[in-house]
């Protein structure tokens, strides 16, 4: 089993993710903006890469995103996807939300 499946087992076991959401983006500059609802959010990179910015209480960082990766959001969080040309995420929202 590859590293990245033994880590995304884990994570889902430990986080308890129920809600499934496949998001695709393949318009030039397209984004998408969401606040984090329940505890936490986690994205799973399937295809294609992305800017994800993050912004807590006035603080900001960028992060670049590629095929493999996975980014666990805490609560309160907002984030914005930019994607140049094409991105296919499953976004996994905590079950308590």
């Amino acid at each position: 089993m590859s590293e990245f499946f033994k880590q995304l087992a884990v994570m889902t076991t430990n986080v308890y993710l129920s809600i499934n959401q496949t998001i695709e983006l393949n318009d030039k500059k397209k984004t998408f903006d969401v606040k984090v609802r329940g505890r936490e959010e986690v994205l799973v990179v399937m295809d294609g890469s992305f800017k994800l910015s993050l912004e807590f209480k006035k603080e900001s960082m960028d992060i670049s995103c590629n095929q493999g990766d996975y980014i666990k959001i805490r609560k309160n969080v907002w984030y914005q996807m930019e994607v140049e040309d094409y991105t296919k995420v499953i976004r996994l929202v905590d079950e308590n939300c």
